[in-house]
């Protein structure tokens, strides 16, 4: 009978497996030395051991549980550093000395787990339980030994974790805004990197870390819908750190498959592109080029007068940057430029047939998916050197 303890215990689960989906996917099915898929790995690696030992535990698996808790400070510990060098390696940000040294990053990590070998190490199995099952403290205060894995536990990891996220929090906001500036100025900048996406993953880790400090600093007697509400945040955070994760590993290692709109829907892909690299080559942006025409011809796109870069991008599956910095390249025009020369076009073809002359020129701009009349007739005479009335009139003769 499925029961509410039942439905607590599957979801208390299902996080872990999920996590451990996305690292099987980034370590093993897509071997690489890339150093960026390596981080994100090993950060969703330890998000999911990290939710096992926890599990160990309120699933009471005692014996893993004691031997298992000298890691459960250690990876939560890493689990910023490792982002911080993911978003240092993707976004090819150099950092030389303290705040790049990875030796540095960890070392905090790897002096709690010295500090644990020491202290709760020393403790009795039956030490061990009786301090993890209460809350962390030590029925034994006047134990030399038993104060100080109080010690650890208590102060110094939380102690160690706030100023962790207090310190990358401010470095992250930091690399984030002079990249996302860095961007508006260049369109090439960075083409395969999606800020935004960056951002959501470490708010999706902070909210990781803070739900899991605060959980576990709570008495241990957790009921069953404060389970559930546990189990279904960890669900969330951990499939947008993943999911997100994956997105962009993937946007920045290859550029996104290409729509190349026909006939039949068939479509082809891009050539792989040099890793770390910020521009494109004169074959990528054919490429990109040819599927952004055949895109426009085959669905006329151009014809919905709210038509943005954005519409484009979603349906090329391809980086707005990316797109901008192909049609400037390519087409010495903008985005827009490059739409309204196809609306132009259009407004053309339809002039010249006969079975249209019921339709005034404002009538057939609008068609054709321009806005403003006044918008219309300078980007015309832009184009083809006339206004649209005197080439209606020659058009005629």
């Amino acid at each position: 009978m499925l029961t509410t303890q039942n439905i607590a215990v599957i979801l208390f689960f299902i996080p872990v497996y999920q996590l451990l989906f996305y690292t099987i996917q980034l370590i093993t099915f897509k071997r690489s030395a890339n150093s960026t898929r390596w981080y994100l790995g090993l950060l969703l690696l330890s998000l999911t051991v990290f939710l096992i030992i926890n599990a160990f535990f309120y699933m009471d698996y005692q014996k893993v549980l004691a031997w298992s808790y000298y890691l459960f400070v250690p990876v939560f510990l890493v689990l910023i550093p490792l982002f911080y060098k993911y978003l240092l390696s993707i976004t090819g940000t150099d950092r030389p000395g303290f705040a790049g040294n990875i030796m540095v990053l960890f070392l905090p990590a790897v002096l709690i787990l010295i500090l644990n070998i020491f202290t709760y190490g020393n403790l009795s199995y039956i030490e061990k339980l009786t301090f993890l099952y209460s809350g962390l403290s030590i029925p034994e205060p006047s134990l030399i030994i038993h104060f100080y894995t109080e010690i650890v536990f208590r102060f110094v990891f939380i102690l160690l974790v706030l100023v962790q996220i207090s310190f990358y929090t401010f470095k992250v906001v930091n690399i984030l805004r002079l990249h996302k500036a860095w961007m508006k100025k260049d369109a090439s900048h960075l083409p395969y990197v999606e800020i935004r996406w960056l951002t959501y993953i470490f708010i999706s880790l902070l909210l990781f870390m803070v739900i899991n400090i605060l959980f576990n600093l709570i008495a241990n007697d957790h009921k069953v819908s404060m389970l559930l509400g546990y189990s279904i945040l960890m669900i969330i955070t951990g499939a947008l750190i993943g999911y997100l994760g994956m997105k962009q590993e993937n946007l920045y290692k290859y550029i996104m498959k290409l729509y190349s709109i026909n006939s039949k829907g068939l479509h082809k892909h891009s050539k792989r592109i040099k890793e770390r690299s910020d521009k494109l080559t004169d074959e990528e942006k054919s490429d990109i080029l040819e599927a952004l025409k055949k895109l426009m011809e085959s669905k006329k796109l151009y014809l919905n007068s709210k038509l943005t870069i954005d519409d484009l991008a979603n349906q090329l599956k391809v980086n707005k940057r990316i797109i901008s910095i192909v049609v400037n390249d390519e087409m010495g025009v903008n985005i827009y430029g490059f739409i309204n020369d196809y609306r132009i076009r259009e407004f053309k073809k339809i002039i010249s047939d006969p079975d249209m002359a019921y339709l005034s020129i404002e009538g057939i701009a609008e068609k054709v998916g321009f806005r403003s009349k006044s918008f219309f007739n300078a980007s015309f005479k832009k184009a083809t050197g006339k206004t649209p009335s005197q080439y209606k009139q020659q058009s005629k003769k």
